[in-house]
């Protein structure tokens, strides 16, 4: 009789032994995810420009290759950079116009990969009321703009193409988020606005309004930033990050109402701007030599201003970090420079 209990217990044994068993090494496997998902937070403008950010949250891309993201939104490229050089976020999307000043200013930071431009994303609307009708009426006007950014810069490579200078107008300093209202209720004469901004200004003004763009003039750039020293500590985490960028941009490509939806969520933007918006934005993700001459071109502006001698420029190709991109996409990568940096 004991035999055949035994018998009987070995099997229920067995198989108890396999069950806790599996369920500690399920255990094990899921700890082990749960222990190589990386957090970190992005932030970035809340701006169209930068759609595949939120495309590849929305659809699980960044979760795909373990990595949780948590989006950390600004009113400008500006406070998001800030906000990495503070430690408060571990890498941003920015213009190219903060990434210059930060450089500038001896701050050590990456451009890892360009997400987003545009030739026509940045326009001056003033206030006929005031007597401008024509880009030359600006002199002795009241100008608003966010000092700092890439629109600062754009002013005044407006203002050189109409042969004025910055001195002929009174510039304001202005939050993106002030802009409608400060030029509305007649604070100032004139503003330069970025989108979504420019477009409600365009819609509310209507032809009370004079609007100023040169499409050609200047190229805005919206770019993944990191710190030096995080970029070398943590590449397989940018190389997660990009790699869900990468295939936001495929989902973005094919799905344009979807990616529409998402952003319009995202940003909380109405979504007819969004989609009267949506052609005026190339979407990818790459590096380009373009990208080193804006920055160029940019600081000479700044050297200029402040009477600094031009041979002091620093060498943009120092604060490019293409390796990474170019292990999860070689074609994008369009930059000179030895694959040894």
């Amino acid at each position: 009789m004991i035999r055949s209990y035994l018998q009987t217990l070995t099997p229920l044994l067995v198989l108890s032994l396999l069950l806790v068993s599996g369920c500690k090494k399920k255990n094990s496997q899921t700890e082990t995810k749960k222990k190589h998902t990386a957090q970190i937070t992005i932030a970035t403008g809340s701006q169209p420009i930068g759609s595949l950010i939120y495309v590849a949250a929305a659809h699980d891309f960044f979760a795909k290759y373990n990595i949780a993201v948590k989006l950390q939104l600004h009113t400008s490229g500006k406070a998001a950079l800030q906000s990495v050089l503070d430690q408060k976020a571990d890498l941003a999307l920015t213009s190219e116009t903060p990434v210059m000043h930060a450089v500038i200013g001896g701050k050590k930071i990456y451009v890892l990969a360009t997400i987003g431009s545009s030739e026509s994303n940045m326009g001056i609307v003033a206030r006929k009321d005031r007597k401008i009708f024509n880009p030359e009426d600006l002199a002795g006007k009241q100008v608003g703009v966010t000092l700092g950014t890439n629109g600062e810069f754009f002013l005044d490579v407006f203002l050189t193409m109409y042969d004025l200078r910055r001195d002929q107008v009174k510039t304001v300093h202005l939050l993106p988020e002030d802009m409608v209202s400060n030029l509305l209720d007649g604070s100032v004469d004139a503003v330069v606005a970025w989108n979504p901004h420019l477009y409600i200004l365009q819609k509310k003004i209507e032809n009370r309004g004079s609007v100023f763009m040169e499409k050609r003039m200047y190229l805005w750039t919206w770019n993944l930033v990191a710190l030096q020293e995080f970029t070398r500590q943590n590449p397989s985490v940018i190389h997660s990050v990009i790699q869900a960028l990468v295939e936001a941009n495929a989902f973005l490509q094919k799905n344009r109402k979807t990616a529409q939806q998402i952003v319009t969520k995202a940003t909380k933007t109405d979504p007819v701007i969004i989609q009267d918006l949506w052609p005026i934005y190339d979407f990818q993700v790459s590096l380009s030599q373009s990208l080193l001459l804006l920055l160029e071109d940019q600081s000479r502006w700044v050297f200029q201003k402040k009477g600094l001698a031009p041979e002091t420029i620093p060498n943009f190709l120092n604060f490019v970090y293409p390796a990474i991109l170019e292990e999860v996409s070689p074609e994008a990568v369009r930059l000179i420079y030895r694959k040894s940096m």
